[in-house]
């Protein structure tokens, strides 16, 4: 199994992904994206992703968002951000779930379960 964690900051970036490890409890490979638009599209056919978490943090996040979800209609993508000024518009493009940061375990989990990686 393989996410794709799109931001730009390292350190929460790291965050993140020992929080879904931890979580998930199995050996999840996460992938991660330092350039985002231009990288990203050019994996998505040679990979097999089961989710994709992105960091929003402006309207540049949200167009590749955007092209994301028109890219790969059925990917199950978790949005996160440190306030709650992109959450209508996450879910507009079409998130299976929006998180705050910093994120807290109960609500990690929730987006794990929305994105059908985590069960009940």
């Amino acid at each position: 199994m393989e996410l794709l964690l799109l931001d730009s900051d390292r350190a929460r970036q790291d965050a993140i992904a020992r929080q879904i490890r931890e979580s998930l409890a199995t050996d999840t490979e996460i992938s991660f994206d330092f350039q985002r638009q231009r990288k990203i599209f050019d994996a998505l056919p040679e990979k097999d992703f089961v989710a994709v978490w992105i960091w929003i943090g402006g309207m540049d996040d949200l167009e590749a968002a955007r092209l994301l979800a028109r890219v790969a209609p059925k990917l199950p993508l978790v949005f996160y951000s440190d306030s709650d000024e992109y959450a209508i518009e996450s879910y507009r493009i079409g998130a299976c779930y929006y998180l705050e940061y910093p994120v807290n375990v109960s609500a990690l989990n929730e987006a794990l379960i929305r994105c059908g990686l985590l069960k009940e």
